[in-house]
């Protein structure tokens, strides 16, 4: 018998990867396993693919968008010393300036080097500044390049499947570990498999005010995470909405093993209780490898970081690039079973003992997508501890 269906988005046919083709098109490509899930390693290897063009797109691609959340107030605060050293008299303003223009000149480099190749290849992107596309914009080429240079995969349990579950309802996704970019959040496939209803990905406040990076976060339909706008897109918009639940937090790895910092995360349980939408956990293995982060032994930037909702977080990327690229490593999202609340029509605020017992719901269904596909992802011997 069934329980599991998965589906392997790294090898899809291009042609196949639009907002035009059903869903049946994406339903036709699953394989599925019984109630002891998918053969070990069978979920976590690599797929081949060319480095030119495609992972040296990806490459500058991600590190470009990096450079957009770090860059500005990097510079500002490089300019400002220098401002500072000149008004004193001190002797640090050259070279404080210097690297002002390094980052300056780093990220045009990044840019034109882009540009130049999206160009020889045909591939155009373009900001919607409006936002009246943001579903086309779920299926761009940069997108699409992302399930080939993660080789990404999704597995989900019978209960999610469209044939079963209410793909027409707007959805509460709740995505662990955070890891230094949620790359998994990005794949089209929560609102054209799990979900019929577009879903909007919510982001640190603080990126909603970047002059570029917002602009392009709104053309892909993201939004703040507040309460404000999460119950407006579930509600009013009728969208679903994708949370990272660890938040900042899930940036910065212990070295301890899997962890996931949901323990306290309880605000999102009581607004789908309030909005009257089913939570749908997701364990997105391979987000903590795609970087290595640089922390310091005390959790000073840890604390700083989740303290201002900034990240503070240095790290390197392939070959060790300083904040650059993310290595090629496979990405899993592994659904649990959908934690299914009561209809609220009225709106009513939830109790605490409510909320406590839908979110302990919501961990359990988490632990065990991980328990039931880490073995076939390729981490047999590891545990997930949830803190």
């Amino acid at each position: 018998m069934t329980a599991f269906y998965q589906l392997d988005l790294g090898r899809l046919p291009a042609e196949l990867f639009a907002k035009s083709v059903p869903a049946a098109s994406w339903l036709d490509r699953c394989t599925t396993a019984g109630i002891k899930g998918f053969a070990q390693g069978t979920l976590g290897n690599t797929i081949p693919l060319p480095l030119f063009p495609y992972q040296l797109e990806r490459m500058l691609g991600i590190t470009l968008y990096l450079f957009f959340n770090w860059a500005p107030p990097l510079t500002l605060i490089l300019i400002i010393l220098g401002l500072l050293d000149v008004a004193i008299g001190g002797s640090c303003t050259g070279t404080l300036f210097f690297c002002a223009g390094f980052v300056a000149a780093y990220g045009l480099v990044l840019y034109v080097s882009w540009r130049v190749l999206c160009w020889s290849q045909g591939w155009t992107y373009d900001v919607d500044t409006n936002h009246t596309d943001i579903e086309d914009s779920m299926y761009n080429f940069t997108i699409k390049h992302c399930h080939f240079y993660f080789s990404m995969r999704a597995v989900w349990p019978v209960s999610l499947h469209p044939t079963l579950a209410s793909p027409s309802k707007p959805k509460l996704f709740c995505l662990v570990p955070h890891g230094v970019m949620p790359i998994g959040a990005f794949s089209p496939f929560f609102c054209k498999i799990i979900s019929s209803c577009f879903c909007s990905w919510t982001v640190a406040p603080v990126l909603m005010s970047l002059p570029v990076i917002s602009r392009i976060l709104k053309s892909h339909g993201y939004i703040s995470a507040k309460a404000g706008p999460i119950r407006e897109t579930l509600g009013k918009k009728g969208r679903s909405v994708g949370v990272i639940l660890d938040g900042i937090a899930g940036m910065f790895p212990s070295g301890l093993g899997e962890e996931v910092y949901v323990k306290n995360r309880k605000a999102i349980v009581a607004i789908a209780l309030e909005m009257g939408v089913e939570i749908v956990p997701v364990y997105a293995f391979g987000h903590t490898s795609l970087w290595s982060a640089a922390t310091d032994p005390f959790g000073i930037l840890k604390a700083v970081s989740i303290r201002t909702n900034v990240s503070l977080l240095p790290f390197f990327g392939r070959w060790g690039w300083p904040m650059g690229p993310p290595r090629r490593q496979p990405l899993l999202l592994a659904f649990g079973n959908p934690v299914r609340v009561p209809d609220n029509p009225e709106r009513e605020k939830p109790s605490r003992k409510i909320v406590d017992l839908y979110h302990q719901r919501m961990v359990t269904s988490l632990q065990d997508a991980f328990e039931h596909h880490k073995t076939a992802y390729g981490w047999p011997e590891k545990q997930l501890t949830v803190i």
